[in-house]
């Protein structure tokens, strides 16, 4: 569940399972990916200082949530430092959208 835009970090006003949003704050539009969810858990972590419980429950994957969870709260990785991670490991360009149907 995304609840802040993974851009920007500002608080959406209705939270994304699936599908496509907008970002009133930097007209960002973003779809509901691994890469934009964990985009903006690590918001989530740096403004509201949430759980990693919380964490899980946003992004529905115990191994990628441990992730942005150990980067951002454990190691203080800056949104510029933690999008050079994930782009690093690949995850910036793995989407839900299927193409082939």
């Amino acid at each position: 569940m995304i609840q802040t835009c993974p851009h920007c970090g500002y608080d959406i006003e209705h939270g994304l399972k699936d599908g496509l949003a907008n970002c009133l704050h930097c007209n960002q539009v973003f779809d509901s990916s691994d890469y934009n969810k964990l985009l903006s858990a690590a918001w989530q972590i740096r403004k509201k200082n949430v759980t990693l419980e919380h964490v899980r429950w946003m992004i529905e994957d115990e191994d990628l949530s441990i992730l942005v969870h150990t980067f951002v709260n454990d190691h203080e990785y800056t949104h510029a430092e933690f999008v050079k991670a994930l782009k690093k490991f690949g995850v910036a360009h793995k989407s839900y959208i299927d193409y082939s149907k």
